[in-house]
């Protein structure tokens, strides 16, 4: 049986979080730079949304596990839905419509 939407809208909440909780702890020497930006707020605040989004009414998680896993992982799994409903392939990896290598960056691209 599946979580109720609130539920799994917290949980996938806590799951859109982690992955810059985990940064932060990761720089435990001193305060990231990054974060003096107001950006980076309003980007760690649409992360979160976003997977509470995914996780409470995108899908249908079963366990908290479960809304966790999707919110740390909304950010793929909106791209990869993205995708395919614009006839895409989905992110899969492994296949490009057009070939990197073919095509060396050069200076004057970086300028633009």
């Amino acid at each position: 049986m599946p979580l109720s939407d609130g539920t799994a809208f917290l949980f996938g909440c806590i799951g859109g979080a982690l992955p810059d909780v985990v940064k932060l702890i990761q720089s435990k020497t001193e305060m990231p730079t990054y974060l003096k930006k107001p950006w980076w707020y309003v980007v760690f605040v649409i992360t979160v949304a976003l997977g509470g989004l995914v996780a409470g009414f995108l899908l249908e998680p079963n366990t908290r596990v479960d809304a966790v896993a999707y919110g740390f992982s909304a950010l793929e799994i909106i791209r990869r839905i993205g995708g395919s409903a614009l006839g895409g392939n989905g992110g899969t990896p492994g296949t490009r419509t057009t070939d990197l290598a073919a095509t060396p960056p050069r200076v004057r691209d970086y300028l633009a």
